[in-house]
């Protein structure tokens, strides 16, 4: 389309997330490439963060975990430029793909800044997430109370704004809570 460049590589950036949220991880890639590329030409810094989160995603949804990892890490150096709820995000998912690479010292730590940005820019729904990512560390290092704990937290926050997936997915930690015990 006859858009200026800038508008363009938002509408990329939108479509990118819209096509992951829908679990049309291809498509968002194609749509990702083109919003990490008007970025780069642009030099808008807050885009290509944003590109750059969901080129991470991407990866980790893929397997690609070691591009993941380094995507992720390139993301970081543009903090600056990221707002809070999504500097949230990047930490949050970011922890997960390292407790699932079992680097779980620097997950609980990416899971923990998370929260604390989380909790006073965010909705419950990113709190319930984060916690329950925290829950399923704890059951890989066999911290079975504090795995509890988290997962209770995580579902105050699911039930507290309506997040089905997350009421579900506690189901599924506590059961693996109980057969542990």
């Amino acid at each position: 389309p006859q858009l200026p460049l800038s508008v363009l590589g938002e509408l990329y950036d939108q479509l990118t997330i819209a096509s992951w949220r829908q679990s049309k991880i291809d498509q968002s890639a194609i749509y990702n490439a083109k919003a990490e590329e008007v970025a780069r030409k642009t030099g808008d810094q807050g885009l290509l963060a944003s590109a750059l989160l969901s080129k991470a995603n991407i990866h980790s949804w893929r397997g690609e975990i070691s591009k993941s990892l380094a995507t992720y890490d390139e993301c970081l150096k543009f903090e600056r430029y990221i707002e809070v709820r999504t500097l949230g995000s990047v930490f949050s998912n970011l922890g997960a793909v390292l407790y699932e690479s079992a680097d779980f010292d620097r997950g609980e730590a990416m899971l923990n800044k998370a929260i604390k940005l989380f909790q006073n820019s965010s909705r419950p729904t990113n709190l319930s997430i984060a916690h329950c990512h925290l829950a399923i560390l704890f059951i890989e290092t066999n911290k079975l109370d504090d795995a509890e704990k988290e997962i209770q937290l995580s579902v105050e926050y699911a039930k507290a704004d309506d997040y089905r997936r997350g009421q579900q997915m506690a189901k599924l930690i506590q059961a693996e809570l109980a057969a542990r015990r």
